[in-house]
């Protein structure tokens, strides 16, 4: 290519040249497994796949922290960065792992679904738990108003966790899990 200036002189023709712009990766996504981690067990946090990763608690590089899944028994703020074979990077949302000394609901649905709903009672948001060693009957989760009004429904799986009722009103709710036949129901209390 050859350019002229504003005197009209004109450069030597010059090579192309060729730019290459790479995706960033997906954003990761972290899945939580857990044991009891209120109870003194252990979180395992895994990424979506990705070439390289680095994991974070509260912001901080977790020092050898650097494959696809990272064990805990720390609560705290998590994320992951991940990075393509093009080395562009992007971080996953966070994950909060915490336990508060509030109460705790539990409850055991057919022995195969243990549900845990902290804190309760709340003024923020629930953090609602579920460990499931069946995995192949869905799970859906139903939230109602002391009127019996739907204020949240999620398709749930196995071993995750869902952030649920910042934007509740203060008042009483029923939490209903429902798997199957079976449907349990746990009452959680929003404060000002």
């Amino acid at each position: 290519m050859a350019t002229t200036n504003v005197f009209g002189c004109m450069s030597a023709q010059s090579a192309g040249v060729t730019v290459t712009v790479n995706k960033l990766p997906p954003n990761p996504v972290i899945t939580v497994t857990f044991s009891t981690f209120c109870s003194g067990g252990k979180a395992t946090l895994t990424s979506t796949k990705a070439a390289s990763y680095q994991w974070y608690k509260d912001g901080l590089a977790i020092s050898g922290a650097i494959n696809k899944t990272y064990k805990t028994k720390i609560a705290g703020s998590y994320t992951v960065a991940v990075k393509n074979v093009n080395g562009c990077e992007t971080t996953s949302d966070a994950t909060v792992l915490s336990c508060s000394s509030a109460a705790m609901a539990t409850t055991l649905i057919n022995g195969q679904l243990t549900v845990n709903v902290l804190p309760n009672p709340s003024k923020s948001d629930f953090t609602l738990l579920l460990q499931n060693r069946d995995d192949k009957t869905p799970v859906e989760i139903r939230v109602l108003d002391i009127y019996g009004r739907s204020v949240y429904n999620a398709k749930a799986t196995a071993n995750q966790y869902y952030k649920f009722g910042q934007s509740f009103l203060p008042g009483t709710y029923i939490v209903a899990i429902l798997q199957g036949n079976t449907t349990k129901t746990i009452k959680i209390v929003k404060l000002k």
